[in-house]
């Protein structure tokens, strides 16, 4: 299995991750627990289980194995044909893969309060919670829609014919 190899070599792990191997045992627990929870009663479709639950024997059999698969995905942000190249399977079970484990992905970081900040409130109360004053910030240009209002275009736009940013900071 692709787990089972990149584990073996931790700096490949985490080019392929973006998480050390002890960050990933650690949100694993926490993964595994939220898996179980969700599909011990209940089958991706979201009906009631009527069987008792059984790991998968395919391709990705074991939660750790769900998670690095999840994990590689959003790293590396491959097309849903090369990850079933990758990852021995065909594209929609790939994409019900993706499904089913990114909402129980979502639910763990939320539980572990992981989940990013994209509010300036949200930053700003996070950033008073915190006892070490350490903050890692990941941001990136976006775009922003250009008003109808005149004056509110020249206000905060340069008119130059390109790719639009704000002029705020």
């Amino acid at each position: 299995m692709l787990y089972q190899r990149a584990r073996k070599n931790p700096k490949q792990f985490l080019a392929v991750t973006g998480l050390t191997i002890s960050e990933f045992d650690y949100l694993l627990e926490h993964f595994d627990y939220q898996w179980n929870k969700l599909y011990k009663k209940k089958t991706r479709k979201g009906k009631v289980r009527l069987n008792k639950y059984k790991s998968s024997r395919g391709a990705l059999p074991s939660t750790a194995d769900k998670l690095f698969f999840l994990l590689f995905y959003y790293k590396n942000n491959l097309l849903q044909y090369t990850l079933a190249l990758c990852f021995n399977l065909n594209q929609s079970q790939i994409n019900k893969e993706i499904m089913s484990s990114e909402k129980i992905l979502l639910s763990t970081l939320k539980k572990l309060d992981f989940l990013p900040v994209r509010d300036t409130k949200e930053l700003y109360q996070l950033i008073l919670k915190q006892k070490e004053k350490c903050l890692l910030l990941d941001g990136g240009e976006r775009t922003v829609t250009r008003s109808i209002d005149y004056q509110t275009q020249k206000d905060f736009f340069s008119g130059k014919k390109n790719y639009i940013q704000s002029k705020i900071t």
